[in-house]
């Protein structure tokens, strides 16, 4: 009796499980053959099937990066082959297999638990992947350490994800790290009118011939005056600013000239 009990709780376990995964079809359908599943096929035999049936699990893995390519990548990371061999390791790492349509098995290294399948990723594309999770809003570290962490697994994902957004130029340039408070500075005011007077030169459309204005205003009493120009050549300008300024309010001891 105690072990029918158990065998229904496991049925139960395994349907909710397989409901989960199922629900969670994010990129490639992939297969997991039910007879390797320890769990799975406890349930298989409490329910007298004997024929293996495939439990279909997601693998969430950017579309730049095949799985053929993966499955170099982890054959050649040597902190791969270190994992695997310490049976102690805290990062548990199991070998699936991968059914593709016209080419071999794939055979991938991943976590499988209960919510979903999160690849192995090697050292040589950890870069690549954390830029395609990362450079499309540019969140902070927290954030994508986060969203990285729902799909992939390696061993050292904190270090080298805060390692990345902290480096990640765009990030930098937008980074407010201080704010400045601008202090005004004094504008000193003449003594008595036209004495200072600020001039600039301003582009305008064309018409009849004329496609420059030359302002000119007083600092003391803020008056202005305007004079069309066909051209800014120094000989028009300044022959401008004498006849018009200087003619009228005589002589000036400072120009400012905003330009």
């Amino acid at each position: 009796m105690k072990k029918r009990r158990s065998l229904i709780r496991t049925s139960r376990t395994i349907n909710r499980v397989t409901q989960r995964t199922l629900s969670q079809m994010l990129s490639l359908a992939s297969t997991l053959p039910a007879h390797r599943h320890p769990t799975l096929a406890a349930w298989m035999r409490s329910h007298r099937i004997l024929r293996p049936i495939v439990l279909t699990l997601t693998l969430a893995l950017p579309s730049d990066i095949p799985l053929q390519r993966l499955e170099e990548a982890q054959n050649d990371d040597e902190e791969l082959a270190l994992i695997l061999s310490q049976p102690d390791f805290e990062l548990k790492l199991q070998r699936l297999e991968w059914l593709a349509r016209d080419t071999r098995p794939i055979f991938i290294y991943c976590e499988v638990t209960d919510e979903t399948v999160r690849p192995y990723i090697p050292k040589s594309l950890r870069n690549e992947v954390i830029a395609l999770c990362h450079n499309p809003a540019h969140p902070g570290p927290k954030s994508t350490n986060k969203l990285l962490r729902r799909k992939y697994v390696w061993f050292t994902m904190s270090k080298d994800i805060y390692s990345f957004v902290k480096n990640c130029i765009p990030c930098q340039q937008k980074k407010i790290a201080r704010h400045n408070k601008l202090v005004p500075e004094k504008f000193p005011l003449p003594d008595h009118r036209f004495a200072h007077v600020h001039i600039d030169i301003v582009t305008l459309n064309e018409s009849e011939g004329y496609s420059y204005v030359l302002t000119m205003i007083d600092r003391y009493s803020r008056w202005p005056e305007a004079v069309p120009l066909q051209d800014i050549n120094a000989n028009t300008v300044a022959r401008a600013f004498v006849d018009t300024w200087v003619s009228r309010y005589a002589a000036f001891i400072v120009v400012h000239f905003a330009g």
